[in-house]
């Protein structure tokens, strides 16, 4: 006997299923009212917007999308592609940024790269089968769970990673896949494993002509990223990894804590949830890569930096969703009821009203901390020497600063620090030391919250004297510090 999901047209108008149910799912089924559905999900995410994002990073984004338009990055020194996630992100924003004011254009680019993400999810159930009712309910599902409404609405090119890792599942079986396949990488670094995944099947079993069709169609939209990249920053690929691993040094940590953190951390983001659907490993191809990706991807960042999967509210787990969806929607095929699929909806709506709380309270946050910094920045002489750590922010409201990254993310000679000197968390006293020496750095704005503050601490124990700036607000939780190197070392 054939199991299958019951879908809208498949809901019999008898007394256990009473008419008015069949007609709302068969209403919910029409496209019309789907893509009400989906535009209601995305703009509640920016119901209440005042016109500043969830994270600092976003405006490392918008500093570099500024560099980009005017030519050179003066404030870091350097290329504005360095320490950039995303080419793609960034070319799309500052192309944006020509006619809009780049916050402005910003905002527009996350709620584009959501309807593309949405409409993919849309075409994504369909494709494997579901009907009716249920796409709308797989997709709204993929607009809500965990931190997905934060990530299309942070400022930051997760939105059209969601969107480019869908896509590049809708069209798992096209001959277009090798066209988006070259972007991938460029858009986010590990979308390159998806990509090169999903084309792997086609690839071996294409003959040599098919096979040379697909090297140039990838090749055609990589390479002009890949030039660009290498031209600017000696790299096809953002440096972004490496310095991160050097500065927060992880592999160096109990194997069985990192399981532990890799268990909280699925739990948490509702990720947990959504890998039943690993159970549908074998059913299909698309299925088989999916569950590939998304246990290399577990385990290279449970090996290399497991506190990766928790940075910006999950922002690079929350890949996973689309990925996971396309094996729960195929588990759910084998089911007699939609169990599963009702069940990651309760958890999705359980929790909407806590995420777009955080994502308004994180907002405010901001605002509040661009207006402290605007009036403290403005104590700092002009053109004066600042060592930061990884804050976009300050770059966003005061570029005629002279900024040097600690962490190494936009200055690459303290990357290089920390790969001679740090061999542990928070214990970067030779590294900054060196990085704060090599610039003449005489000031130093460090974030009073644990770790970060070890930045501050770690330079003094190095011998340097830090002396708190008088006049500036002492609400703003970043605190600007006067520096002086020992006398002696």
């Amino acid at each position: 006997m054939t199991i299958r999901t019951v879908c809208a047209g498949d809901l019999p108008r008898t007394k256990a299923v009473p008419a008015f149910v069949t007609t709302l799912a068969e209403a919910v089924g029409q496209p019309w009212v789907r893509a009400l559905a989906y535009a209601a999900c995305i703009l509640t995410g920016w119901i209440g917007w005042i016109g500043t994002f969830p994270l600092d990073d976003a405006y490392i984004t918008l500093h570099n999308a500024r560099a980009l338009l005017a030519g050179a990055d003066t404030t870091y020194g350097g290329s504005p592609l360095v320490g950039a996630t995303s080419l793609v992100h960034l070319a799309l924003l500052a192309l944006l940024g020509h006619v809009l004011p780049l916050v402005t254009a910003s905002c527009l680019l996350n709620i584009l790269a959501a309807g593309a993400y949405a409409a993919g999810l849309d075409k994504l159930a369909r494709n494997c089968g579901v009907a009716g009712w249920q796409v709308a309910i797989y997709t709204i599902i993929g607009l809500t769970i965990g931190s997905v409404p934060i990530q299309l609405c942070n400022g930051l090119e997760s939105g059209m990673a969601l969107a480019v890792a869908t896509w590049l599942l809708v069209l798992a079986r096209s001959r277009f896949l090798p066209l988006l396949a070259g972007i991938a990488p460029f858009v986010r670094p590990e979308l390159g494993l998806l990509a090169a995944l999903l084309l792997a099947h086609p690839f071996l079993k294409a003959p040599a002509r098919g096979k040379a069709t697909m090297v140039a169609y990838g090749l055609l939209t990589a390479l002009p990223f890949a030039i660009w990249s290498v031209l600017e920053t000696g790299h096809i690929l953002p440096n972004t990894v490496s310095a991160k691993l050097a500065f927060f040094v992880e592999e160096s940590s109990d194997p069985l804590e990192r399981f532990r953190m890799l268990l909280g951390v699925l739990t948490l983001s509702h990720v947990l949830l959504l890998m039943a659907g690993l159970i549908a490993l074998k059913k299909n191809d698309l299925t088989r890569a999916c569950s590939v990706f998304t246990i290399v991807l577990l385990l290279v960042a449970t090996a290399t930096q497991p506190g990766a999967l928790v940075w910006n509210e999950y922002r690079y787990l929350m890949t996973l969703v689309p990925v996971l969806l396309v094996c729960c929607m195929a588990l759910g095929q084998d089911l007699r009821y939609p169990v599963l699929m009702l069940g990651l909806s309760a958890c999705a709506m359980a929790f909407l009203p806590t995420s777009l709380d955080l994502l308004q309270q994180s907002r405010a946050h901001t605002e509040r901390e661009l207006r402290l910094l605007r009036h403290n920045a403005a104590l700092v002489p002009r053109d004066a020497t600042v060592l930061i750590h990884d804050a976009g922010m300050i770059a966003w409201i005061a570029p005629r600063l002279h900024l040097i990254d600690a962490v190494g993310l936009k200055t690459a000679y303290a990357a290089a620090a920390h790969k001679r000197f740090t061999k542990t968390v928070c214990r970067w006293d030779r590294a900054l030391d060196d990085t704060a020496r090599h610039f003449g750095t005489r000031y130093m704005i460090v974030l009073q919250k644990p770790l970060w503050d070890c930045v501050g601490s770690n330079l003094v124990r190095a011998g340097w004297t830090a002396t708190s700036l008088g006049g500036q607000d002492r609400n703003s939780d970043y605190r600007i510090f006067a520096i002086q190197p020992p006398l002696s070392r």
